[in-house]
């Protein structure tokens, strides 16, 4: 539902960089800064606020407290 077009966006790390991802297109998404900010880094936390991953070659939003 985000209306920011993506060249006013901010690349994320799918798996963050502090976690070993690396910075590559594979790895790499578009997103405005207010979603990059609220989008949870920790990959082994439950997601308070959800978090973008890849799922089967795709890219899905992981709402909060949901299963992986």
């Amino acid at each position: 539902g985000c209306t920011t077009p993506a060249e006013r966006g901010q690349f994320h790390h799918l798996t963050p960089w502090s976690h070993g991802g690396e910075t590559n297109v594979a790895n790499l998404v578009t997103l405005c800064s207010y979603h990059n900010g609220v989008n949870e880094d920790d990959p082994n936390a439950p997601p308070r606020r959800g978090r973008l991953t890849r799922k089967g070659g795709t890219i899905v939003w992981q709402p909060p407290h949901s299963s992986r």
